[in-house]
């Protein structure tokens, strides 16, 4: 069972994950933006998902570069327009000491094309 069929069958069965524990939605992570959306059950946990809260939980209460990192694939992968506030998240993530300078570099570009 791959990590988006286990993802589907934890949440499908919820009426609102909007309000689910953050530490959860790290989960979706994980399984990663382009996986989510090509699938259909994947798209309807999208629309409730607190996108921009799990991306700054994922960045701010990090220790390691393991789920900053993958919180940054999935901006990459969603290729859209970032708010102004999420440009501010991603700034201050420079600071801390698992900001590799590759994380820093890939940081340079998603917000540069901004």
């Amino acid at each position: 069972m791959s990590n988006l069929d286990n993802l589907i069958k934890i949440f499908s069965g919820r009426n609102d994950i909007s309000t689910i524990d953050l530490r959860e939605a790290l989960l979706f992570l994980e399984v990663g933006f382009i996986k989510l959306n090509n699938s259909t059950q994947g798209r309807h946990l999208l629309v409730d998902l607190p996108e921009r809260e799990m991306i700054n939980f994922a960045i701010q209460d990090s220790i390691s570069s393991y789920w900053p990192n993958l919180a940054l694939q999935w901006l990459e992968e969603k290729n859209d327009a970032l708010t102004i506030d999420m440009i501010e998240i991603l700034n201050l993530s420079r600071q801390h000491k698992w900001a590799t300078q590759e994380y820093k570099h890939r940081l340079y570009k998603l917000i540069k094309r901004q």
